[in-house]
């Protein structure tokens, strides 16, 4: 079992490896040391043969979720092995197999997760002078690429950024200003891979097989060559950390620094834009003074709008175009504002679904959500600034789904979908027929 464990566990080395045995996730060696201190439980030894006493300790599975968020939160990925063949058939050793990686950007069920803060994975990569930086936020799928000519402009992007990882080439390993820099920001975990996997012609295929597009033209992507190549990169960690399920995920879209104020990191800090200069989360910040956002969508679009102010006049003017329309109807935005309440995080929702790690309970609160969509749009219809008559455009009822969850889902489903019990009755004949019979 040891030689098995020991094989399974070169294939990710910088991984907690949680091995199923049983009703429990047993860990090993220095895994063992390692998660028995974060996670504060007893380790323990047993008998390895040759190898004398091997430190160990474990979780029980049903229970495994807290641990493995505790362990992410400390910077650590976690290797989920199963048993992949049923114990009682088995020949011998039964069959284990990695079937899922949790990293601190991947994970989509830390229910501490901030909603009120993207949870950025990064990706940065160097040429001839240029760096091509991209971030993407599995949890809600934004995706965006950026090209930066100077080492400050990209120290500042990833400090405004503060990534959960950052996806690295081994050549930047030699690049002191820039490893010292991370050194110094010191909360982001760095994953190094190959520079092969940065290749231009490599990360084409993987964002047009990932999109299904012909050509990135069509994204304006075309003069973003270092940009292209982190972007790349970034889809490649994804599926290598066993993330297959990344339907949600937008179309990459290119952002120009001089598009936006820029501002150092000094004065980010300093001017307490999102985090108060003390390091206390509760501390008061400019964030903080002006959230009156009725949704978990609103609070991180306006800590990117604080982040980010614009330059362009036009763009701004239609902001305050579209302010001014509502503000001059205040029965509208009362309503808007109260059927706002209804809305949950539906571009989370919707990850966790398209991920398969979702909950029946997730499902209904997504269907709730749509139900204030009609409204929501009917409210906002007399408005005339081209901001909202846009969002009124694109705003869709999906009255199919709505009425297809309704129909299919209990109104109040349990927690987890391994208890059962959220299929409504009398909605699939066989089921019906099962259930009978148990």
């Amino acid at each position: 079992m040891l030689k098995q464990y020991l094989s399974i566990k070169q294939k990710v080395q910088d991984a907690i490896l949680f091995f199923r045995m049983g009703d429990f996730y047993e860990m090993f060696f220095e895994d063992a040391e390692k998660a028995s201190a974060v996670l504060d439980i007893t380790l323990t030894s047993r008998d390895g043969g040759s190898s004398g006493k091997v430190p160990m300790c474990g979780v029980p599975w049903h229970a495994a979720r807290g641990y493995i968020n505790r362990l992410n939160r400390e910077g650590l990925k976690v290797a989920i092995c199963e048993q992949v063949e049923d114990p009682q058939t088995a020949k011998g050793i039964v069959k284990r197999e990695v079937v899922r990686i949790i990293t601190p950007g991947t994970n989509l069920e830390d229910d501490d997760l901030s909603n009120l803060q993207n949870n950025f994975i990064a990706s940065c990569y160097r040429q001839n002078g240029l760096w091509g930086l991209s971030y993407l936020d599995l949890s809600t799928g934004v995706f965006k690429l950026t090209e930066l000519n100077k080492d400050e402009d990209l120290f500042d992007e990833i400090s405004r950024l503060n990534p959960r990882e950052c996806i690295l080439p081994e050549s930047l390993k030699e690049t002191k200003p820039f490893i010292n820099f991370l050194d110094q920001e010191g909360s982001a975990v760095i994953n190094h891979y190959d520079d092969w996997i940065f290749d231009l012609e490599q990360s084409k295929e993987q964002l047009e097989r990932q999109f299904k597009i012909k050509s990135l033209q069509g994204l304006g992507l075309d003069q973003h060559s270092v940009g292209i190549s982190a972007a790349g990169a970034l889809l490649y960690y994804l599926k290598d950390n066993l993330q297959n399920s990344l339907g949600h995920l937008k179309k990459p879209l290119p952002y120009h620094s001089s598009e936006y104020m820029i501002m150092d990191r000094r004065t980010q800090k300093n001017l307490e834009l999102v985090e108060s200069f003390s390091g206390n989360k509760k501390g008061v910040t400019l964030f903080t003074t002006l959230n009156e956002t009725a949704t978990p969508m609103g609070s991180r679009l306006l800590s990117q709008w604080i982040r980010q102010p614009l330059l362009s006049s036009q763009l701004i003017t239609e902001r305050y175009v579209a302010l001014d329309d509502l503000l001059s109807n205040q029965d509208c935005l009362s309503t808007v504002q109260s059927q706002l309440k209804q809305i949950r995080d539906m571009e989370r929702l919707l990850s966790k679904i398209t991920c398969g790690v979702c909950s029946a309970k997730e499902v209904v609160a997504l269907k709730e959500s749509l139900t204030a969509v009609p409204e929501i749009k009917s409210t906002i219809s007399s408005l005339q600034a081209p901001l909202i008559t846009k969002q009124h455009r694109e705003l869709l009822d999906l009255k199919d789904l709505v009425s297809l969850i309704e129909q299919s889902l209990v109104d109040n489903p349990p927690l987890s979908t391994k208890d059962g019990g959220f299929i409504k009755k009398g909605y699939h004949a066989e089921l019906e027929e099962i259930r009978d019979k148990a």
